[in-house]
C-alpha cells in the first residue's frame, strides 16, 4: 500500500515518470529474477519498503542493486527506516532513507535527484556522506484528503486473489479482496507503537473513500475490503456515514478489520451499522487483561466496555479475534494470568498471544534500556511471534511457558472450537491460523 500511494503521488506531480512496482513475495522472485528485471527496466532510482523483521532481505536486495549499477540510487522507506535510520544508513548499499509518511518527502528527494539539485535540507530524509550520517526532522502530517488513490494499475490485483500469501487477518470470506485505508494515525499513547503516521488523526472524506471501493469492485471485481486503519472507529459520525454509503452503493460486499478496532469505543449501535455494511470480522486489540499493565503501556483500555463489545459482536454472528501481548516491563505472572482469564472468559472466537517487542524510538524501547535489557541487533528477532527479549522479572522460559499456557487455556474449549469451525467462511483458513500461532511451540 505504501509503494502504491507513493507511485500515484509521484505520477500525479509528474505524469511522465516511468514507475514499476515489484512484489517479490507475490511473484515468488529470486534475486536472479530481480536482476533480470533490473537489466530490462534500467531504473535510475530503486525504493524498497522495509519492515524490521525483513530488513535483512532489504539489505540483500540493495546490495544486488548496487552490484548491478553503483549509480542507481537506493532509498529505503517504511517502518524500519523510520525506527532505525542510522542503522539502515550504516549499509553503504543504501543512499537514503525516508522516515514517516513518505509521499511528499520521497517526491522532494526524487525530484532533487532527477534534477541534480541539493537534497540536504529536505525534511524527513536520512543520508550518508562518507561515514557521516545526517537525519533530518520529519515532515508534519500530510493532508490525506488531497492524496490520489493508490496505483492499483501497477500491481497484478487479481493475482493476489489466488496468492499463497495469507491476508493479514488470516481469513477471507471471498478470495477477491483488497486492503484499503480511510484514515491515518492514532491519537492514543501506547508505549509500543510504531508511530509512523504521527499522532494527528486524519480521515478521508467518506464519499471519496467509498468511491475508491466502488472502483475496485467495478474494475477489479473486489468483493471484500480489509480496512487497515490504525483506529477506524475513532470518529463515530464518520463510521455512520461510511457505512450508510456502503449499504447504498455496495450491497453484499464483505468488510474486515485485521488491524483492529478500538474495542472500548464500540457499542451495539456501531457494531450493528458495521454489520449491516458487511463487516463479518474484526480484531480487538486488548493487549493486557491487567488494569495496572494498561496504565503502564498507556493504552488505558476500558476492560468492561471492551468485554461487552466483544460479546455484542459475537451475538450478532461476527467473528472477533483478540490481540494480546505478554512480557511488558515489570509484568508479573499474576498479571499475565489476568490476560489469559480475560481472553478465556470472553466471547472471542480466536486469539493471538504475542511476544512483547521493543522497537527503537518507542517509549517501550527507552524503558527496556533503562532497566538494563540488552536489545538484539539481529533484525530477524524483531518478530511478534517470538520471545527474543524479556522485560519482566521472571525467567524467559517461564514467560514462554505462560504464552503456551494461554493458547491451551483459550483453545481447549469445545464450544469455542465448534464456533471456529462453524463460523470460519473458508475452512482451510482454520489450519493456517493455528499453524501461525502454535508454530513457536512445536
Amino acid at each position: 500500500m505504501g509503494l502504491m500511494y507513493l507511485a500515484s503521488y509521484l505520477r500525479r506531480l509528474d505524469p511522465d515518470r516511468n514507475i514499476r512496482i515489484i512484489d517479490m513475495a507475490l511473484e515468488e522472485l529470486t534475486p536472479d529474477n530481480l536482476l533480470l528485471i533490473l537489466k530490462e527496466f534500467q531504473p535510475d532510482i530503486c525504493g524498497i519498503s522495509c519492515l524490521t523483521m525483513n530488513a535483512k532481505n532489504s539489505f540483500i536486495i540493495s546490495e544486488l542493486i548496487k552490484k548491478w549499477n553503483k549509480n542507481c540510487y537506493v532509498i529505503l522507506g517504511g517502518p524500519h527506516p523510520t525506527f532505525m535510520p542510522d542503522k539502515v544508513l550504516e549499509s553503504h548499499s543504501i543512499d537514503f532513507c525516508v522516515m514517516g509518511e513518505g509521499e511528499k518527502t520521497a517526491h522532494l528527494l526524487i525530484s532533487a535527484l532527477e534534477n541534480n539539485e541539493p537534497y540536504e535540507s529536505i525534511e524527513g530524509i536520512g543520508y550518508r556522506i562518507g561515514d557521516s550520517i545526517t537525519l533530518n526532522n520529519r515532515l508534519s502530517a500530510l493532508d490525506i484528503t488531497c492524496l490520489p488513490w493508490p496505483a492499483y494499475d501497477l500491481i497484478p490485483v487479481k493475482k493476489y486473489f489466488k496468492s499463497k500469501i495469507p491476508p493479514h487477518s488470516g481469513r477471507l470470506k471471498y478470495s477477491e479482496y483488497m486492503t484499503v485505508m480511510s484514515s491515518r494515525a492514532c491519537p492514543y499513547g501506547c508505549i509500543y507503537c510504531h508511530n509512523i503516521f504521527g499522532k494527528e488523526f486524519r480521515t478521508r472524506k467518506p464519499e471519496e473513500f467509498v468511491e475508491e471501493l466502488i472502483m475496485l469492485n467495478k474494475d477489479y471485481g473486489v468483493k471484500e475490503f480489509h480496512i487497515i486503519d490504525d483506529v477506524f472507529n475513532l470518529q463515530r459520525e464518520t463510521v455512520f456515514k461510511i457505512c450508510e454509503l456502503i449499504r447504498q452503493k455496495l450491497p453484499g460486499i464483505a468488510i474486515a478489520f485485521p488491524n483492529g478496532l478500538r474495542t472500548d469505543l464500540l457499542d451495539k449501535e456501531i457494531i450493528t451499522v458495521l454489520k449491516q455494511a458487511g463487516m463479518y470480522y474484526f480484531a480487538a486489540g486488548i493487549e493486557s487483561g491487567s488494569p495496572e499493565i494498561q496504565k503502564v503501556i498507556k493504552k488505558n483500555l476500558n476492560h468492561a466496555r471492551a468485554f461487552q463489545a466483544i460479546d455484542d459482536a459475537a451475538r450478532m454472528g461476527i467473528i472477533v479475534h483478540g490481540f494480546f501481548m505478554m512480557g511488558f516491563p515489570g509484568e508479573t505472572e499474576e498479571q499475565i494470568n489476568m490476560t489469559i482469564d480475560f481472553a478465556r472468559k470472553s466471547s472471542l472466537n480466536t486469539a493471538g498471544f504475542f511476544a512483547v517487542t521493543a522497537y527503537p524510538k518507542t517509549e517501550l524501547y527507552k524503558m527496556a534500556k533503562q532497566i538494563g535489557v540488552v536489545l538484539p541487533d539481529n533484525f530477524d528477532t524483531y518478530h511478534y511471534h517470538h520471545n527474543t527479549l524479556n522485560l519482566t522479572n521472571m525467567s524467559l522460559s517461564r514467560l514462554q511457558s505462560l504464552r503456551k499456557k494461554a493458547y491451551w487455556k483459550f483453545y481447549a474449549d469445545p464450544i469455542r472450537v465448534y464456533k471456529i469451525i462453524s463460523m470460519t467462511p473458508r475452512k482451510t483458513d482454520i489450519l493456517t491460523n493455528l499453524k501461525m500461532h502454535f508454530r513457536d511451540f512445536f
